[in-house]
């Protein structure tokens, strides 16, 4: 059991809740991860915080002024009434049109309609109640976003299984992809989990490690282990490289097997900049699956909401929905793109020109995020001292890493932001 969980249980002791608590509740605790470390940003970093996955221009959330035009033109019916368990149908055929229009690569191939979710959180999490077991393996790479330990071993008691992300030249591993499915081939199933651009280190795949880890999963596959392959795509199209894999790995993985059951998880949230929407979808697709298969496992997880959200947010997705047909809705998104590209870019100047010997920044190339390693092992110590000394809020990941979220600083304040924690990094 997490210390964190036995702390909370000891000091519930005595308690009529203690006596009460489930096995689930026993195990549970909030982490001292990234959203409790941003909470606490909130009230200290008063000149930057570089803590949460949110994009800020001048101070604000940056929002598409086709949605901000939208609010007072809900009915009562788009505004207030139950959304349907599954989601609106026009949203969903909108999202499914969407996913093949970003990733050309599908063509044709059968994939099932958009499910929407209260959020990629709850797209996992529902995904986890449908297909993971006690003692299952969930494959992911050492840098990952800490939700899923809360998602797959204490909810579920599955056990994350970890590669290294990146070969010693700084590319993605391949090789150590490939090996940590052969872990989980005695099991004959195993769940992987391919998230980019990656949270913390907001890198993803080159064209050629894409059809690495394709196939690889192809070959594993091949040789009779059964795998989930869940495409986190949460920060999707924000890729801003030319060599970057540009299309979500969903795409190949669609028919890629019949041994190969694709889901897809990705939203509005950051494709959108609609960060409190909380709606998302959950799409699947397999080589063997019939039309009619991926109706029954659609049916599955409308059950599994039907039992615990019920249905996602009416408003949310009305806005969306009207949104989405805005005649300037993909003009305004480029506009932000190009924002953030232009943020990277910066960033990318910045760590590039200076040594390595105290922060070494691990390869970044999209989203919003770029994290260093901490060559001390003092990560936290720095992240105090820049909240408590400088009033400057980042993530410390361990006391290896710490990550930066130069999506919501503003391009004037960025380098002086950098100048700061190499400053402090030095002063350690």
């Amino acid at each position: 059991m997490n210390k964190l969980a036995e702390e909370l249980n000891e000091r519930l002791s005595g308690s009529i809740a203690s006596d009460l608590l489930s096995e689930f509740g026993k195990r549970f605790f909030f982490p001292r991860g990234i959203a409790a470390q941003s909470a606490e940003a909130t009230s200290t970093a008063k000149r930057y915080n570089a803590t949460i996955g949110m994009a800020f221009e001048d101070g604000a959330p940056m929002m598409l002024p086709s949605l901000a035009a939208q609010f007072q033109s809900l009915t009562s019916r788009e505004a207030v009434s139950y959304a349907p368990n599954g989601g609106d149908a026009e949203l969903r055929a909108r999202w499914s049109g969407q996913i093949r229009q970003k990733n050309p690569s599908l063509g044709d191939t059968p994939i099932g309609t958009p499910t929407v979710v209260a959020g990629l959180t709850n797209g996992l999490a529902q995904l986890a109640d449908l297909f993971v077991e006690t003692g299952d393996h969930v494959i992911i790479p050492n840098q990952f976003w800490g939700n899923y330990r809360l998602i797959f071993e204490e909810r579920k008691l599955a056990e994350i299984r970890t590669f290294p992300f990146y070969t010693d030249v700084g590319t993605f591993d391949v090789a150590g992809f490939a090996s940590a499915l052969e872990v989980s081939r005695d099991r004959g199933k195993a769940i992987v989990i391919l998230n980019f651009p990656n949270n913390p280190t907001g890198y993803s795949p080159s064209e050629d490690e894409a059809t690495g880890i394709v196939e690889a999963i192809a070959a594993e596959a091949a040789r009779g282990t059964k795998l989930l392959v869940v495409t986190d795509d949460a920060y999707f199209g924000l890729f801003y490289e030319p060599e970057t894999h540009k299309q979500s790995l969903f795409a190949q993985l669609a028919s890629i097997h019949p041994n190969v059951l694709a889901a897809k998880v990705d939203g509005p949230t950051k494709e959108d900049f609609v960060w409190g929407f909380r709606i998302g979808f959950v799409t699947f697709a397999g080589a063997a699956m019939t039309d009619d298969q991926l109706q029954a496992l659609e049916r599955k997880l409308l059950g599994a909401i039907r039992s615990s959200i019920s249905n996602s947010s009416r408003p949310a997705q009305s806005l969306l929905l009207k949104t989405m047909a805005a005649d300037q809705y993909e003009s305004e998104k480029k506009r932000y793109f190009d924002v953030l590209s232009a943020r990277y870019a910066i960033v990318r100047e910045i760590v590039d020109g200076k040594p390595t010997d105290l922060l070494a920044p691990l390869p970044f190339n999209s989203g919003y995020f770029m994290s260093f390693r901490v060559v001390s092992n003092q990560a936290e110590l720095l992240r105090t001292r820049l909240l408590t000394e400088r009033h400057i809020g980042t993530i410390a990941i361990q006391d290896s890493y710490l990550r930066v979220a130069y999506s919501g600083i503003d391009d004037i304040d960025i380098r002086p932001l950098y100048d700061e924690v190499y400053s402090m990094a030095a002063s350690l």
